[in-house]
């Protein structure tokens, strides 16, 4: 095991925090950053509405290229012209799934649209014979986001697995676990959406089933299918590991608990030792108390709960008051959003968090003394609002 630390950055009076945890050993297997350019994939798929095979970009207009999110960095950016049908990128490079592997993919996706699609995410075979073709789709379906299951010699039928709404023009994380095998009580798959695990329509959070086919099986991403429809998928923190934290597309390893590190005070988030609600959130030198830990609870659209250890209770804003200044305190869990938070990582490796509330931010007030009282104040690119 190994300790890690994670950071935020915001406001010149904020919190600069600094999160470590214990993580078990990761391998990161391939890298999908769109700053390697189009050789990280196998090949690049695009398609007329005919089905037939067209260059990036294609003669209507469709293409794959980079870009640059002002969040997140370099994405790929997967756009298909209402006039094509399949704006695909196949498969990592260096990357040949067999049987017996197991692989965890991550990546972060933002759809245009929520048109009805054939997918957004495949596990697609390759080569003879093809019992399934396609044994994982991520979708949109009747409104609904999809995962999905093709069941061996059953053409036509896609047994949905999973289903809930989401939003277009919003961030979303994958990770998606795959055991690779031909043998459908061998083979499964799990995944996490926004940080949090589905359960399945079995009950379970593990889907059993055969998820090699044909010759050969591969990733791919993009968008295919809503031909009449204009549709972007932009992707981002493509990566393929051996475990969960090596492809989180957070980076921060998320959920969790961790003891949050202000980079201005170099002090860590304290609960002071209370059980009650309203008592303050401060800053204090880093121990081992559990007045000094928090645990990271997935909501939803990437927001946490920041949830004492101590105290069983979160971080909150005081009264949801959406000033400068209003102070942090404990409280137990609501429906106001004062309670939750966005975290997002800087250039530098730091991290701020952002309150669904107010959309200000967690800061430290500047002050480098024990026991100083946390408040929410405008991002300003701070030490003080930088958590490590």
């Amino acid at each position: 095991m190994k300790k890690t630390k994670f950071v935020n950055t915001s406001i010149a009076t904020v919190v600069a925090a600094t999160v470590m945890a214990w993580s078990a050993h990761a391998t990161l297997l391939w890298d999908g950053n769109a700053t390697n350019g189009t050789s990280v994939f196998k090949a690049l798929n695009l398609e007329g509405a005919n089905g037939d095979a067209e260059p990036n970009p294609t003669p209507n207009g469709s293409s794959i290229t980079t870009g640059t999110d002002p969040t997140y960095g370099p994405v790929w950016i997967f756009d298909k012209v209402s006039a094509d049908e399949r704006v695909e990128a196949h498969g990592a490079t260096g990357i040949n799934p067999a049987i017996g592997d197991t692989y965890y993919i991550g990546w972060r996706s933002k759809l245009s649209s929520l048109v009805d699609d054939n997918a957004n995410f495949q596990w697609k075979a390759y080569g003879s014979p093809l019992e399934q073709n396609f044994p994982i789709w991520l979708k949109m379906l009747n409104g609904k986001w999809e995962f999905s299951y093709q069941p061996p010699n059953q053409p036509g039928v896609l047994d949905e697995e999973y289903s809930t709404t989401i939003s277009a023009n919003v961030w979303y994380t994958h990770v998606l676990l795959i055991h690779v095998s031909d043998q459908a009580n061998v083979g499964y798959m799990e995944y996490w959406l926004n940080g949090q695990q589905v359960t399945f329509t079995n009950g379970s959070t593990q889907l059993f089933g055969r998820t090699f086919d044909g010759t050969s099986v591969d990733p791919k991403w993009g968008v295919y299918g809503a031909v009449g429809t204009a549709f972007v998928n932009t992707v981002n923190a493509l990566k393929i590991g051996t475990t969960y934290a090596d492809v989180d597309p957070g980076g921060n390893n998320f959920p969790g608990t961790w003891e949050i590190q202000n980079v201005t005070s170099s002090k860590v988030l304290n609960n002071g030792g209370s059980t009650t609600n309203g008592s303050p959130i401060s800053q204090w030198t880093e121990g081992t108390s559990d007045n000094l830990k928090f645990t990271f609870i997935p909501t939803s659209n990437g927001y946490y709960q920041i949830n004492s250890v101590k105290s069983g209770l979160d971080v909150a804003v005081q009264n949801a008051g959406t000033t400068n200044g209003a102070p942090l305190i404990q409280w137990s869990y609501g429906s106001g959003g004062n309670d939750q938070w966005l975290p997002v990582q800087n250039s530098d490796g730091t991290w701020t968090f952002y309150n669904l509330h107010s959309g200000l931010v967690l800061n430290n007030p500047g002050s480098t003394s024990n026991g100083t009282q946390y408040s929410q104040w405008t991002w300003e690119n701070s030490n003080n609002e930088s958590l490590t």
